[in-house]
């Protein structure tokens, strides 16, 4: 569930700022794809204060680093449509 959640969070992301011309480095860094939506005072997804908190998920599926503490289900699944919704409306309105 952390994998898939950091990935369709990071992909998300990525793509709101491909839609608006935002250049990017490679990384699967959560916060600094927020800091760039920031940056260029977009708005940000909904629950963004915590969507960091997925960032281990994309290290430990790719290098197994473990020790990380599991997450509330119902509420990433909830961020997650409410993500999602905000990108969808990002990517029609720019």
């Amino acid at each position: 569930m952390g994998f898939h959640g950091q990935q369709a969070t990071e992909k998300a992301l990525k793509a709101v700022l491909s839609r608006h011309g935002v250049e990017f480095r490679r990384t699967h860094d959560l916060a600094l794809l927020l800091d760039l939506l920031q940056d260029r005072q977009l708005p940000p997804p909904p629950g963004a204060d915590w969507l960091d908190e997925l960032n281990p998920y994309a290290v430990e599926a790719r290098y197994g680093v473990s020790g990380i503490a599991g997450l509330d289900r119902p509420k990433v699944l909830a961020a997650l449509r409410a993500l999602l919704q905000w990108a969808r409306a990002q990517l029609q309105s720019a």
